[in-house]
């Protein structure tokens, strides 16, 4: 049997994860390098000169990737605060996009664990040795073998997110601004992603944290409160 105490842990955790997982992804894009963000950014062509910008940059390489990692844990407790709020409208987009949100999250962290954590241990040898190491970091730069695998499936983390700002939208669920910064946080994800652009990846999350952590605000205040303000937005539906 649930207690006061133990709901309010959970809508705590709720709450400051809806805020602090797209907070730390914002802040992990920004601390990146501008290497690795496409397929073949410019400023890397070749897995020798992967391995000399991240051996150059090892500090804020590993801290954007260690940043990275933590928020794709904080997505999951996360997700689930988002879902809450479709639970009386919207309730199969909320389980659509929250079951795309986790299986992308997990298997974006499997790619951070390749391409930031296994990439870092290969810039940390010797320079005499990364030579013949570079055709492995190439590998990892092109998702070679199963890495094409962990590759794909990480973006139904933007699909997921994606579907829940619709379903909010669509069931207004929160105040509409809510969700229209979500989605358009998302769309600006999908541009960095895609043209391999740092701004577009941060304003992205920046925008996430807009619609999400204000979610998450809402979150953190009392069940009574929740309970005054969600009819409140659904009683919009009728002008």
């Amino acid at each position: 049997m649930k207690t006061a105490g133990t709901e309010s842990i959970k809508r705590v955790g709720m709450g400051l994860s809806m805020i602090l997982a797209p907070l730390l992804l914002g802040v992990g894009f920004a601390f990146h390098p501008p290497v690795g963000f496409a397929s073949h950014p410019p400023q890397s062509t070749s897995g020798a000169e992967e391995l000399r910008i991240i051996a150059a940059t090892a500090g804020s390489w590993d801290l954007a990737h260690v940043l990275i990692l933590v928020s794709l844990v904080l997505f999951i407790p996360a997700v689930i605060g988002v879902m809450s709020f479709l639970q009386r409208r919207g309730a199969w987009l909320g389980l659509i996009g929250g079951a795309f949100v986790a299986i992308g999250a997990v298997f974006f962290a499997a790619w951070v664990g390749a391409e930031g954590f296994a990439s870092s241990t290969l810039a940390s040898l010797p320079k005499d040795q990364q030579a013949a190491l570079a055709p492995a970091m190439h590998a990892i730069i092109d998702a070679k073998g199963a890495l094409a695998l962990v590759d794909t499936p990480s973006v139904l983390l933007i699909a997921g997110l994606l579907v829940l700002a619709i379903g909010l939208f669509v069931a207004r669920a929160v105040p509409r601004w809510m969700s229209v910064a979500m989605a358009v946080g998302v769309l600006l994800l999908v541009i960095g992603a895609s043209l391999g652009s740092q701004i577009s990846l941060v304003g992205g999350c920046a925008l996430l944290v807009v619609g999400m952590g204000a979610m998450g605000l809402q979150g953190l205040k009392e069940p009574h409160e929740m309970q005054e303000a969600i009819p409140a937005y659904s009683d919009l539906q009728k002008y």
